[in-house]
């Protein structure tokens, strides 16, 4: 396991003890804690400053595919099943979904957003662990989502973006500009950014519900990564890497 430090650049590594049998799939960090999930259902939590192993528990019984800290100590996974488990300390609560779920995300006021392969997009209060409402309108799988404060973000193995209201109401759909699967996106309050396998990067005005700009890419895009107000995307070309890392430029810029 490697951790780099923001501020220095430098790159603290401390090894993995846990997962000399499994590989790594996914991991995700808050302040003091880093959290890992392996190939065998496992998730470690480890202590970021020391590599000090926390606890350890058999969260699901096939790899771990994603992670994501909620808040404080709490982290969400989920796995090649129909759930995501909500974990404090080495205790869960299991979100039901009808297929297997493909992503999720959440924001400050305790919500949770999921996509699924059963095309609904899901709203969900982290207090109560209650399903809110169900987003219907897919025609196909759900492989993406992103939210805002006010807006729902969603895109799908039929080219499709969708957008919605947190009550769940569907305010804008475009099914023309990408081409083939929409795998990932960005969102901040003003602009939404998509991109799959057209190899084309999409900016979205989210205050006019249009696309606005689009870059023409060399690589297919996998991931979209929004950090200090810049865009930066993860993806491979056919002949090349296939996690190579490009800088796409600023928030403002794109």
């Amino acid at each position: 396991m490697i951790q780099w430090s923001n501020s220095t650049l430098v790159k603290t590594a401390w090894r993995a003890l846990g997962h000399e049998t499994s590989a790594v799939d996914s991991c995700c960090v808050c302040d003091t804690v880093a959290a890992t999930g392996g190939s065998d259902g496992t998730i470690f939590v480890w202590n970021r400053a020391t590599g000090e192993l926390l606890r350890r528990t058999r969260a699901h019984v096939c790899e771990v595919t994603m992670l994501q800290h909620v808040q404080e100590d709490i982290f969400a996974s989920a796995s090649y099943e129909c759930n995501i488990r909500v974990w404090y300390d080495a205790t869960s609560v299991s979100l039901r979904h009808g297929e297997e779920v493909s992503c999720f995300t959440t924001n400050r006021t305790h919500r949770m957003v999921s996509g699924c392969n059963d095309k609904l997009v899901r709203v969900w209060d982290l207090q109560t662990h209650k399903l809110l409402h169900s987003c219907v309108g897919h025609q196909g799988e759900i492989y993406c989502v992103a939210v805002n404060e006010n807006l729902i973000a969603s895109g799908d193995s039929q080219a499709t973006v969708r957008l919605w209201s947190w009550d769940g109401n569907a305010l804008f759909v475009s099914d023309s500009v990408h081409i083939g699967c929409v795998r990932c996106m960005v969102m901040d309050h003003n602009k939404l950014v998509t991109g799959g396998d057209s190899r084309r990067i999409v900016v979205w005005d989210l205050k006019q519900y249009a696309h606005h700009k689009h870059h023409v890419l060399h690589r297919y895009c996998t991931r979209l990564e929004l950090r200090f107000s810049r865009v930066y995307l993860r993806g491979w070309r056919p002949s090349g890497p296939k996690n190579s890392r490009l800088e796409l430029g600023d928030g403002n810029g794109i």
